[in-house]
């Protein structure tokens, strides 16, 4: 919650335990937070897409959420 309002993050929040948390993190690969993963409309995971959004291209986003 401290980190949330720390770097005043927009959005949805969801609040989960840390052995969930690790779980997560490991799948994703998050380094850091805010974690970010990109699932496609059809519910699947686009490996090696976790990055942080501000590192990436206008191109690659709009790629990415098209999908």
């Amino acid at each position: 919650k401290s980190k949330v309002m720390e770097l005043e993050q927009p959005g949805i929040h969801m609040l989960i335990d840390e052995k969930l948390d690790a779980e997560l993190s490991a799948y994703f690969s998050f380094n850091g937070y805010p974690g970010y993963a990109f699932i496609s409309k059809d519910g699947k995971y686009q490996a090696g897409s976790s990055q942080y959004v501000r590192d990436m291209t206008k191109e690659t986003l709009t790629s990415l959420v098209n999908k």
